[in-house]
């Protein structure tokens, strides 16, 4: 289980991909803050044979919810992850299969506006 607090870079790794030797712009990402779409910026690396990491840093604010969806663009696979940053209890990482019940309401919100912005983009 990863543990963040406001403030901190955000990490996680992802894979396996299609293919190995992807680059940063073989990857369609939105991270999203409490619901809005966010302007920071990740890196992704890859740092294994089909496996990536992605990292970004989080701003101060306290008790934040960080939405990531990244779709591999060449077979459009996905990874989503949400992180809870809170400086009281330093954040838990929710997994996508975990209960939804135990999910803040928000995130359904959260899922389904990334679903319609890759629909939107992929669409053309």
């Amino acid at each position: 289980m990863s543990r963040f607090a406001p403030g901190d870079i955000v990490s996680d790794h992802f894979g396996p991909a299609s293919t190995t030797g992807l680059v940063q712009s073989d990857f369609t990402i939105v991270i999203m803050k409490n619901g809005v779409v966010s302007s920071v910026v990740p890196t992704v690396i890859e740092v294994g044979s089909e496996f990536y990491l992605l990292k970004f840093q989080s701003d101060t604010e306290d008790n934040a919810v960080w939405s990531v969806d990244v779709l591999e663009t060449p077979n459009k696979s996905r990874f989503q992850q949400t992180f809870i940053l809170n400086k009281a209890e330093t954040a838990n990482v929710i997994q996508n299969n975990e209960d939804p019940n135990t999910i803040p309401e928000n995130l359904s919100y959260i899922r389904n506006l990334v679903d319609t912005i890759f629909q939107e983009r992929f669409a053309r």
